[in-house]
């Protein structure tokens, strides 16, 4: 029998992603190469399926009732989120815990207190190790000893180590190992490490839905705290379509995933400053690239917060 190689196996998923369009979603794909014995920083930067549109009727103690019937359950083993796309929390998500027939059960309550009736929301599977490393992307995305890093972006703190790691072993059974499995959630717009100890380059392969949603974030107040991210979009943008100026010494950390280091460091940083003008400084300024489907650290040096939501590259 003849191997595909893993170039071909991406080419044909490139040609068959790039043509599926339906009324609901556009779908699209991304490749970031892994050198041997390095790390690279990555994030999502595709939605899976969505399991429908559904508006607030009211807002409880516990999360929003919608109109539209859901089925009772179906979203309590906490592998949903909700993405809201109007209202004051328009880009945001927060994970679903529970659901009765009306009623959504929201675990970030920063995120639920600024929601309000009329909204409207996106109900989402999460993404996870096993939607993204599917078994046809063994030995492409992944092999034997591949390791997921996550980190805890609720923390305040900066120079944050990873708390979860989850690595795919063949021995004594195949399976992913650590975490939550092959359940361990790979949060929208969240940074996380995928190492590869072998000594042949990988390539990360990440498709699905293109969003067309907006895609924000809930900076705290007065906070000294390190936000490990993705832009969210499967598509390049630049420091200045994050949006995330406005407050002095607010930081932007890249990495450099070509390098072939593990435990890296950032490379590169980019500062906004407000004297003797207010600019991005650093690097190309407010047009420096954050490639798709990387990640990046969004450095909060103390200042008012608030949601920030990003400038869509499309």
């Amino acid at each position: 029998m003849k191997t595909l190689s893993a170039l071909s196996i991406i080419a044909a998923m490139c040609l068959t992603l790039s043509v599926s369009q339906t009324a609901q979603a556009v779908q699209g794909i991304n490749v970031v190469p892994v050198p041997a014995q390095s790390d690279v920083l990555v994030s999502v930067p595709f939605n899976q399926d969505s399991e429908g549109d559904f508006t607030v009727a009211s807002v409880t103690a516990g999360g929003v009732t919608v109109t539209g019937a859901l089925v009772a359950g179906d979203y309590n083993n906490g592998l949903f989120y909700a993405r809201f796309t109007t209202g004051a929390a328009a880009g945001l998500w927060t994970t679903i815990s529970a659901n009765t027939a009306s009623e959504l059960t929201l675990v970030n309550a920063d995120v639920k207190a600024l929601v309000a009736p009329g909204d409207e929301l996106t109900i989402y599977p999460h993404q996870t190790i096993g939607t993204v490393m599917q078994d046809r992307l063994r030995n492409i995305s992944f092999t034997a000893g591949t390791q997921v890093l996550l980190y805890d972006n609720a923390a305040a703190a900066q120079n944050k180590s990873t708390t979860t790691t989850v690595t795919f072993i063949t021995f004594p059974v195949t399976t992913w190992s650590g975490g939550n499995g092959v359940n361990t959630i790979l949060p929208p717009e969240s940074m996380f490490v995928v190492r590869n100890p072998g000594g042949t380059t990988l390539n990360f392969v990440t498709y699905g839905d293109v969003p067309t949603h907006p895609v924000s974030h809930l900076i705290p107040a007065s906070a000294t705290k390190d936000i490990l991210i993705g832009t969210g979009y499967p598509v390049p943008t630049t420091v200045g379509k994050t949006n995330f100026e406005g407050v002095a010494n607010r930081q932007i950390l890249t990495f450099d995933n070509t390098d072939g280091n593990s435990n890296k460091s950032s490379t590169g940083t980019v500062t906004y400053i407000t004297f003797p003008v207010q600019v991005w400084s650093g690097l190309s300024g407010d047009q420096t690239a954050l490639p798709p489907a990387e990640g990046f650290i969004f450095r909060q040096n103390g200042g008012a917060g608030g949601v920030i939501t990003a400038t869509s590259p499309y």
